[in-house]
């Protein structure tokens, strides 16, 4: 597990100062596209990619600021199909140090798709049950 790395590089990241820390007893993903099967079962299997590992027993809360939630839009709403050659690939992602949410948003749902892999790849324990996030701002296009 890298510390917080992305890959492959999006068009442009810009990385805070501040690592922000995440619960994964109390993160959520939440979906503003209404039901969608591809982005349901998505945030389902993002949750486990994200906090592998992850011991509740032994987990304690640091105390310092944290993101509680990934909210995500697709503008062009769900669409269940396959990925089509001329479908819009590109996200944004930002997790800023002032909220306590992260925010996802896509033109269509395979932006999303891309845009949920690389929030799990920044999420990472630099010590034992302690997760933590980048703050940042990300584009793909």
């Amino acid at each position: 597990m890298t510390n917080g790395g992305v890959w492959p590089l999006p068009w442009t990241i810009n990385y805070g100062s501040n690592n922000l820390t995440i619960s994964p007893l109390t993160f959520t993903f939440t979906s503003k596209v209404g039901t969608c099967e591809v982005i349901d079962k998505a945030m389902a299997r993002y949750q486990k990619i994200a906090f592998a590992g992850f011991d509740p027993n032994t987990y304690q809360d640091s105390g310092s600021p944290q993101i509680t939630s990934l909210v995500i839009s697709v503008d062009g709403g769900c669409d269940n199909g396959y990925p089509q050659l001329e479908m819009d690939e590109a996200y944004s992602i930002s997790v800023s140090s002032s909220s306590q949410l992260a925010t996802l948003q896509s033109n269509q749902v395979w932006g999303a798709l891309r845009g949920l892999e690389t929030f799990s790849q920044l999420v990472f324990q630099p010590t034992f049950n302690k997760v933590c996030e980048n703050s940042m701002k990300v584009r793909f296009v």
